[in-house]
Order: structure tokens, then C-alpha cells, then sequence
């Protein structure tokens, strides 16, 4: 029996819609599967068609060149492919890449939508599944933790004929280059107010020495190389909902012990806090003490994420719980991207003995109206209302007002903040102290001391560095990038 997929009905309206228009049409379908519990259901929130490619589209992706060089091209629309079978796989790829960044914890990429005529469906079926293995690539290229929290690999392909308007759905195993379609049946439901909303706080304050031997690598490697021990301690951490352990294998939603379950249509008006208490040992369960190793670079990063996540009303504790911590590592891992594709590092142009401090981007969540789940956006300082909301548009096909963002969930450092972060780090450094074990991260707490960093003789040192500081309710979240020269 293959699976069965429920799509909300908003869902069928906006592919109504494409269908009425009769161009033919790929993009992205957005959801949760499923996962490791034997589960054959998967829930469809949103379709997104992809926007019309623009020149440059290599410059956009190409990750091993494009973040060491400038590639600050201006974009120009090209002529739109004349079939499905010229659709261009970069593109399309890099679309479902840049729309998981927007996407909350529980919710990700699960497959593609194509709308075509009979002739030109049935010429472009080779062309589909290339698409569909290059959205998967794309996708899981960019994660920190490779094999976490991503157990479902049947992708979901729905073609829809522009004529007949049959619509036809099928699964791929995209982890066999040599897997099969099976067939799978596609519901329409009203589905999103199933969905139920976890929320938490992280605060971070880490110092990440970068080993000698990388310390030539590009600044997105270098964070990804640092970060992965971290974002395995986060998602290894025990968790507590609403102040309380839970079985990990009941169901999360919540049970008012005097009334009784919650009533259809209520779950989401319902948050579920989510606390993590991550380990202060090591991977091997050991208590680390001090180690000396040869660095050419330490990562600083202080700060605190605002995190959220959806699941359906069938999912367990366990399930929620890594949403939610799904949602924290995406979300610290797009921040880094997106600062590295802003400032466009190249290493040999930096100036020596020059303190730097980047903010990172604010995360913006969206609320669409009569839609209870929460997407999201990452603004730097100098965008504007509107840019997010053209992002919306342009990658979810979302029209927004101003009034839909949710701006006051983080915010930038003040200028206080920012001298006090590169004193103290000016002040570490001219001491010579070596910065203290990274806190355990507690969701309900802060930090906005800076870390420091005693380099060897003749080691070139590097921090990169996000700082936190007022209250509870502003999340602040900054990057600082230093060189200190080479001692002679």
C-alpha cells in the first residue's frame, strides 16, 4: 500500500488556480512526513511555484566558488524555457534550498508539483526525477547534521494535467538513484488547524577554536566544521514540555486533566514551551578538561535564538521535541550562511589587526492570514519591511502587509552593546586569558559576556563572535569577525 498524503484545501485552490492560467508550472510542495514510527501519512500545508529563472543562476548555487568570490551580479529575467523538459535543475533546486531556510522546525521540502499538458508531461518524466534528486541534494547539502531527524527519504511527485486536470501522485526513494515510483494517493482536507505549535529560547554562548589545518577554508566551512559538535549536543539534549518530562512515545497534544483532550480546531491556539538542557561533556560522556591544540582561528558566538515548530495532532512527544530542535539548528545555520553570502569573505583581503563586528540576520516570522502556521524570513539591519515581504512573494508566493510580520521576535544589538562586545574582546586579547568552557545553553536564560582566545606565537587569529544582551523578550543576535595579525 503506498502512502497517503493530505493536502489542505488551500492547497487545491492555489493549484486551481496555476492550472486556470494554462502555462505549465513547476514548484515546490511543503509539509511533514511521516517519520521512523512506520507512519504512512504525510501532511501537505503549502505549494509554492518556483519564479522565473534569472542569468547568473549558476553564480547563486555554486557553494565551493561563489562564497570565496564576489559574485554581486546584476540579475536580469531571461526568456521563460518553452517546456517542463528545459526547466532549468539549478534553479529549481536552489529554490527548494532558499525556501527551507523560511520554513519553521517540523516543516521541510517533501517533493515537487508539475503542471503541464499530456505531450509535454509525458516527454519531461526523465526531467522530473533529475529535479526531484537535485531538490534532495540541494536540501540536504546545506545541513549541519547530515543523518538527524531526516529518517523519511520518499519524496512526493504530483503532475497535474493542464487539460484534463487529473492529478496524478507518486513517491521516490531518493536515497537510491535506482528506486522506483510507487503510487500514493492525494487527499484534500482541511488540515492546518491540526497543527500543533511548540516554541523555545536558546541562548548561546560558544567559543569554537577552528583547527590550523582548516583555518584556510572559507568562513561558511569553517562554521559548519565548528558548529557540527554543537548542533550534536543540541539535538542529543533532554528536553522538558511545558516545565515537564515527557514519555517520549505519547502523543504531545495536550490533555486538560478537567476537561479533558482539547476540542477539534484547538490545538493550535495552544504553546507548547519547550525547554533544552544540553550535556557539559564531552561525546564520549567524559568531562573535557583543558586541551592544547594548534588553531589558526576561534569562532565566537553569544546570542539567543527564538525558535519555533508545527506538528500534526497525531505526532508524539518525541517527534515535537526534534521539530524544535530541528528548527534551532536550521536557524543558526541559515543565520551563518546568509552573513557569509553577505560579506562575501575572501581571506587574503583582509586587513590584519582590523575588529570587525557583523550583525547577523534577525529572524521575521509571517503570520498569513487564516493560516495558523508561521513562516519565516532572516532580515539584515538595512532591509526593509518591504524586502521581506517581496521575499515572501517571490519564494512562497505569499502576498503579505506590514502588519503580518512578527518583527519584535528578535532584534539587533544597540550601539552600547556593540562597544561593549569589542572592549571585551579587545580586553581578553591583551590579556592573554584563554576564554572559559561554553555554558550549558538553558532556553530561558541569557548571556553577553564575550569569549576570548590565547593564540601561540606566530598563529594568526580569527573570532567570530554573536552577542546577546537585555531582556528576555528581545532576542539579540550579532557577528563579529577579527583578524589579529601575526606576531613576530
Amino acid at each position: 500500500m503506498g502512502r497517503l498524503i493530505f493536502a489542505d484545501e488551500s492547497v487545491q485552490k492555489y493549484l486551481s488556480k496555476l492550472v486556470a492560467d494554462g502555462s505549465w508550472n513547476i514548484g515546490l510542495v511543503i509539509g511533514q512526513q511521516g517519520q521512523g514510527d512506520g507512519s504512512q501519512r504525510d501532511y501537505v500545508i503549502h505549494v509554492a511555484r518556483t519564479p522565473e529563472p534569472v542569468e547568473d543562476v549558476a553564480d547563486i548555487e555554486s557553494e565551493n566558488e561563489a562564497e570565496e568570490e564576489d559574485s554581486n551580479k546584476e540579475m536580469r529575467s531571461v526568456p521563460r524555457p518553452a517546456s517542463l523538459e528545459d526547466a532549468n535543475e539549478l534553479w529549481v533546486s536552489t529554490h527548494a534550498k532558499q525556501t527551507t531556510k523560511m520554513l519553521p522546525g517540523g516543516m521541510s521540502v517533501i517533493g515537487l508539483f508539475a503542471i503541464a499538458p499530456p505531450k509535454m508531461m509525458e516527454a519531461s518524466q526523465a526531467k522530473l526525477r533529475q529535479l526531484l534528486y537535485a531538490v534532495h541534494r540541494s536540501v540536504d547539502k546545506g545541513r549541519i547534521l547530515q543523518s538527524k531527524g531526516q529518517n523519511m527519504m520518499d519524496r512526493i511527485l504530483v503532475q497535474i494535467c493542464s487539460q484534463t486536470r487529473k492529478l496524478t501522485c507518486r513517491t521516490l526513494d531518493v536515497n537510491y538513484h535506482l528506486s522506483t515510483y510507487r503510487a500514493a494517493e492525494w487527499k484534500y482536507q482541511s488540515i492546518l488547524d491540526r497543527f500543533i505549535r511548540l516554541e523555545t529560547r536558546v541562548a548561546i554562548n560558544l567559543s569554537l577554536p577552528v583547527p590550523l589545518d582548516t583555518a584556510k577554508q572559507n568562513l561558511s566551512k569553517q562554521i559548519k566544521t565548528s558548529l557540527t559538535p554543537y548542533c550534536n549536543n543540541i539535538w542529543e539534549s533532554l528536553a522538558t514540555v511545558n516545565k515537564q518530562m515527557r514519555n517520549l512515545d505519547q502523543t504531545l497534544e495536550f490533555t486538560d486533566s478537567k476537561k479533558g483532550r482539547l476540542t477539534k480546531g484547538s490545538t493550535t491556539h495552544h504553546k507548547y514551551v519547550v525547554d533544552l538542557f544540553l550535556s557539559a561533556t564531552s561525546d564520549k560522556g567524559i568531562t573535557s578538561g583543558p586541551v592544547l591544540s594548534e588553531c589558526g582561528a576561534r569562532m565566537q558566538i553569544s546570542g539567543a535564538i527564538s525558535g519555533r515548530a508545527f506538528v500534526h495532532n497525531k505526532a508524539t512527544v518525541n517527534e515535537g521535541i526534534e521539530a524544535i530542535k530541528q528548527d534551532v539548528i536550521r536557524s543558526l545555520s541559515s543565520r551563518c550562511q546568509l552573513l557569509c553570502e553577505d560579506i562575501n569573505v575572501i581571506e587574503e583581503d583582509r586587513v590584519a589587526n582590523l575588529h570587525e563586528l557583523y550583525d547577523t540576520p534577525k529572524r521575521v516570522f509571517a503570520h498569513v492570514p487564516g493560516f495558523p502556521i508561521t513562516f519565516c524570513d532572516y532580515a539584515f539591519k538595512d532591509e526593509t519591511n518591504k524586502d521581506i515581504m517581496e521575499r515572501y512573494s517571490e519564494l512562497l508566493d505569499i502576498r503579505l502587509q506590514e502588519e503580518n510580520l512578527e518583527l519584535e521576535a528578535e532584534s539587533f544589538l544597540d550601539d552600547e552593546d556593540r562597544d561593549d562586545m569589542l572592549k571585551a574582546e579587545d580586553s581578553a586579547s591583551c590579556e592573554g586569558r584563554t576564554s572559559a568552557p561554553p555554558p550549558n545553553v538553558d532556553s530561558v536564560s541569557h548571556s553577553s559576556s564575550a569569549g576570548s582566545l590565547l593564540s601561540e606565537p606566530g598563529a594568526g587569529v580569527r573570532a567570530i563572535g554573536v552577542v546577546a544582551s537585555g531582556a528576555l523578550a528581545a532576542v539579540i543576535a550579532g557577528m563579529s569577525y577579527l583578524y589579529l595579525g601575526t606576531e613576530s
